[in-house]
């Protein structure tokens, strides 16, 4: 039921809400993905690197102590410790511990001298010349000597990571005080596995990729839904126009969206012809009407013109003895014969015939019509005088 009550609603959002729906469901994954290499897989990496300091300070911590104690005694005078008794003494604590801690490196730094000692090997080691044990010590003091100089102004303990990306080294630096003054500063450090930083590497570049990803995504998300809603919205515009005029037609669009409007456009067009065969067929009952119509008026004046036409035939025959009675009978005749034609025009209208076209002499209607009209125009004493021609 409740399943149920979730797809009624996500069908009654706009399309535009369940495209940003969907498209942030399938999101989700890469996000989760993402967090947990932020929240889980970052605090794996913390967890090694505490636990590579705490060994680190447990050992350095046992070498300061050993050192400080050494030198103590020998430090008799008020002026600064020689950088050789520093040297010969951290050469004495330091040397026995480097068999049994491989892969680690000693160093000692005294301030002002510009020079360290350096005991153990991250690497697998050979047996080096001198000018290769100078480039090396140079080496390692570049590299190391922001941590030695940000230990000694600081008098604090430093833990850091340094080298390159595909070779770190992580740092426990502390200051070598005797008698509240910094007259040394040893560091231990230790390579890191490449298949850890590597890996963290990797990790770092696939959260910039899967960052990438996403906002390539809610870019295009954006453009698709930007493109949809102005499709939409011209497919809406022009319903409205359509509504108001049939033959307003939708414009063409692109894609699916532009598959509707031509659906659309075909309809409107079948629509409008069949508007037009209607208005056809409403002229056509009503000529159909007006035809039974005009049947009707004719066969009701037929009966009159017939009734005239027989009195006028028994005219001819009582009054043919009467001067000048033949002259108005015939007018009458005419007349009579006149309104039948009209009348079989009125019922050839109400049942309609082939139309036919015939040659008609002008000089015949010029006639007949002075005909029914010579008695009237002799009463008012007009003389019409006809020269026609052939």
């Amino acid at each position: 039921m409740k399943n149920k009550k979730i797809f009624s609603y996500f069908k009654l959002n706009s399309l535009t809400n369940q495209i940003v729906i969907i498209i942030a469901a399938i999101m989700l994954v890469p996000l989760l993905a993402l967090m947990y290499d932020i929240f889980f897989a970052s605090r794996t990496n913390e967890v090694v690197f505490l636990d590579k300091e705490q060994r680190l300070e447990a050992l350095v911590k046992t070498t300061n102590n050993e050192l400080s104690k050494n030198i103590e005694p020998l430090w008799t005078e008020p002026s600064d410790v020689s950088s050789t008794l520093l040297t010969n003494e951290f050469t004495q604590v330091v040397e026995p511990q480097v068999p049994a801690n491989s892969g680690i490196r000693f160093g000692l730094y005294v301030p002002g001298t510009e020079k360290i000692t350096v005991l153990g090997f991250l690497h697998n080691y050979r047996n080096l010349s001198q000018e290769e044990e100078a480039q090396r010590e140079k080496d390692i003091f570049a590299n190391a000597k922001p941590g030695l100089i940000a230990t000694e102004m600081g008098n604090e303990p430093l833990f850091r990571i340094s080298g390159s990306w595909d070779d770190q080294i992580v740092e426990y630096i502390t200051p070598v005080v005797l008698k509240g003054k910094v007259v040394a500063v040893m560091w231990v450090e230790e390579r890191l596995n490449p298949f850890f930083y590597q890996s963290s590497y990797f990790r770092k570049l696939l959260r910039y990729f899967i960052l990438g990803v996403l906002a390539l995504v809610m870019m295009g998300t954006l453009i698709i839904i930007r493109n949809l809603t102005t499709g939409v919205d011209r497919l809406k515009q022009g319903l409205q126009s359509m509504e108001k005029d049939i033959h307003h037609l939708l414009p063409q669009m692109p894609g699916e969206l532009g598959q509707v409007a031509q659906a659309v456009n075909r309809m409107a067009v079948g629509l409008t012809e069949k508007e037009r065969l209607e208005d056809q067929l409403r002229q056509s009952e009503h000529l159909i009407a007006l035809g039974r119509l005009a049947t009707g008026v004719a066969h009701e004046l037929r009966n009159p013109i017939a009734i005239i036409k027989t009195l006028v035939e028994l005219m001819k025959q009582e009054y043919s003895q009467v001067s000048g009675i033949e002259e108005f009978t015939k007018a009458i005749d005419e007349q009579v014969d006149r309104q039948n034609s009209e009348i079989q025009e009125l019922l050839d209208f109400g049942r309609p015939t082939k139309v036919s076209i015939k040659e008609c002499s002008v000089n015949d209607l010029i006639k007949g019509v002075l005909s029914f009209s010579a008695a009237m125009l002799r009463n008012q004493r007009i003389r019409i005088i006809l020269q026609l021609d052939e």
